[in-house]
């Protein structure tokens, strides 16, 4: 795989878990990113790239909201 493929695969990663915590929580575009963005989730993710390309999003997405738990979500 090369570097712009992985860049690739987390851009989507990120994309798929936001419509997923926008859509499931009810939130504007404007409340998603103000989530991802104080609470680190794109970062979060692409730290996350070797395990989460593995599993399934849903999956992904439980962990997610786990990792938010923890920092007080």
């Amino acid at each position: 795989m090369t570097a712009t493929d992985r860049k690739e695969d987390i851009f989507m990663l990120q994309v798929r878990l936001y419509r997923m915590l926008q859509s499931r929580k009810g939130l504007s575009p404007f409340e998603c990113n103000r989530i991802f963005d104080k609470y680190g989730l794109f970062d979060y993710i692409s730290q996350c790239y070797e395990e989460y390309h593995m599993q399934g999003d849903e999956t992904n997405y439980e962990d997610m909201l786990e990792y938010l738990k923890g920092q007080g979500f």
